[in-house]
């Protein structure tokens, strides 16, 4: 069927009305939603047309910042907090799959969605008929209207079925990783953390620093695919430590295997590497470091250039490249990129990190800033003491999560929340999110909270457990 060639005046106060409620929403989405709820078929570039006409959308070109909204204010903002501590367990993930075949006519993204809608709205007590329609809610599940007769549908089918659903493969996953060990094809072997914070000289002892299997799978899948080793910051001081400079000599040659081990040092699972035909993987690389740990660890072998500046996490950073040694003594050494950063232009250089790339140097800050959003000067004495730790007993992953769920009616739902809750105040403060209201500014690729009431301390936790909201970063502000 050909596109329709007149545009009524109806389709045009649609088109306004969607943007203005979800300015989050690009054309291609506007036009697929006219597509499916109104059987009208409008090209992109004439819902472009009209969004520009009613400066409802920036004129084609560079776009001065990459945000979808910023500082919307939304009721109960602490659910979002919640929500991202959803990414340690993957719970409504593992529930959707497991209600998947009573649900035959909902597909699986819509479907999540709407567990996670009801059981926020069990958590929050709210009566989904009254208030479903809030943006708190909807703005949670990741949705831009009440999908009303889905919502029924689920709670009817639940009601009546009363699925029980076993979590043991689900606890499976969160298994402890204590480390990742990587042979290269030099003969060295390297040691990190299971988060890829840190290098070790051997197997990791610190549960601070475990991860659990699967997110441990997801991150080294992720690095693969990206051809791109990260690790966030090294131990060493005044020079590279042994392990931190076989590692980068390990890694120039290319690695052979990648195993994960558990808390004893045994092998848990050997990731699967896309080797060439040489046998070998050899990607790029970025280790992060603190400048005042390694005053003298770094040679300049250029002059350095003129800071730039980049926008992240709706703040302005300011980097430079400059062709390094980067010495383990006096007598041995690697040339690098050493990228440096600051907040300020005029300010004091306050963190960096070595790579073997040159170019396309944003898309790699962007990740470091990720990891690292804090840079602070207490960090010295943190990572001491942190490495340092003797380990403490603290909760696995899995022994948050019941043997099984049974889901008999929607309020049964709000074990899930719960749970999150229960992980939340363990992991970073325990505090009741209920009820906060805040401010969220919403990128292409983070979401960005603002909550009155948090101290430095307890952002700083949030920020550095590096969690998600769906495929977004997620910070406190």
């Amino acid at each position: 069927m050909g596109r329709k060639s007149k545009i009524t005046a109806q389709t045009k106060t649609r088109i306004i009305r969607l943007k203005k409620r979800n300015p989050h929403l690009g054309v291609r989405r506007i036009s697929e939603i006219l597509q499916k709820n109104y059987k009208v078929d409008i090209s992109k570039s004439a819902v472009s047309q009209i969004l520009r006409a009613t400066g409802q959308e920036a004129a084609r070109g560079r776009k001065k910042s990459l945000l979808l909204y910023k500082r919307k204010a939304i009721e109960e903002c602490g659910l979002l907090l919640l929500r991202s501590m959803d990414s340690e367990l993957n719970l409504f993930d593992y529930l959707t799959k497991e209600l998947a075949s009573h649900f035959p006519k909902i597909e699986y993204t819509s479907l999540k969605k709407v567990i996670i809608l009801v059981s926020f709205s069990a958590f929050l007590g709210w009566d989904l008929k009254e208030k479903g329609s809030q943006d708190a809610l909807l703005r949670v599940a990741d949705l831009y209207n009440f999908p009303s007769r889905k919502v029924s549908n689920f709670v009817k089918v639940v009601t009546k079925t009363k699925p029980r659903v076993s979590l043991e493969a689900l606890r499976d996953s969160l298994q402890s990783v204590s480390t990742v060990k990587f042979s290269f094809a030099n003969g060295y072997e390297g040691y990190c953390d299971g988060g890829l914070s840190t290098f070790w000289e051997g197997p990791c002892f610190v549960k601070d620093f475990f991860t659990s299997l699967d997110r441990a799978r997801k991150t080294l899948e992720a690095m693969i695919k990206e051809n791109v080793v990260r690790v966030s910051y090294t131990k060493s001081f005044d020079y590279l430590s042994s392990a931190t400079f076989d590692f980068i000599s390990g890694l120039s040659k290319g690695i052979k295997k990648i195993e994960l081990l558990g808390e004893n040092g045994e092998t848990i699972e050997e990731v699967s590497l896309d080797l060439r035909e040489e046998k070998i993987f050899k990607p790029s690389f970025f280790i992060g470091y603190y400048p005042r740990a390694l005053a003298k660890g770094a040679v300049f072998l250029e002059k350095r250039g003129r800071f730039k500046k980049l926008n992240l996490i709706d703040e302005d950073f300011f980097y430079t490249g400059v062709v390094s040694r980067v010495l383990q003594s006096d007598t041995k050494g690697l040339i690098l990129n050493n990228v440096i950063l600051k907040r300020r232009r005029d300010g004091l250089v306050s963190w960096g990190f070595f790579t073997n790339k040159r170019k396309s140097l944003d898309r790699l800050i962007k990740k470091y800033v990720y990891l690292w959003p804090s840079m602070e000067e207490g960090f010295l004495e943190e990572i001491k003491g942190r490495a340092k730790r003797p380990a403490v007993p603290r909760r696995e992953l899995k022994d948050f999560l019941p043997q099984e769920l049974t889901i008999d009616s929607a309020q049964s739902l709000r074990a899930l929340v719960d749970i999150l809750s229960e992980l939340f105040k363990e992991r970073i403060e325990d505090i009741n999110l209920k009820g906060k209201e805040g401010n969220i500014v919403l990128g292409k690729d983070f979401c960005k909270v603002f909550i009155g009431g948090f101290s430095r301390q307890i952002k700083k936790i949030f920020n550095n457990s590096c969690l998600y909201l769906d495929k977004r970063r997620s910070f406190l502000g």
